[in-house]
């Protein structure tokens, strides 16, 4: 067993790394609301975030669910799931 194996045996319910995750926005550009897809069954963390960095959206979600934009300014978004980006335009 590897040092990873030790720590993870310890420690059952440790974070898992995912990284290769793909994101699917649709409609994008969007205007009243998006649905995000990525090929993952579990809830993974989304993040999303303003061209200038600004953390505005942060949530545990499934693959499918759809996100209201309708009041966020227009402009584009970073939408962060594992270690993958993608692009949002409202």
């Amino acid at each position: 067993m590897d040092a990873i194996g030790i720590i993870n045996s310890l420690n059952p319910a440790s974070t898992k790394i995912i990284s290769d995750i793909t994101i699917k926005v649709f409609p994008n550009p969007a205007s009243a609301s998006f649905i995000l897809n990525f090929n993952h069954e579990d809830y993974l963390n989304c993040e999303i975030y303003s061209i200038a960095g600004e953390k505005i959206y942060s949530k545990k979600m499934l693959s499918g669910e759809s996100l209201d934009c309708s009041n966020w300014p227009k402009g584009f978004y970073i939408i962060k799931i594992g270690s993958q980006t993608e692009k949002l335009i409202i």
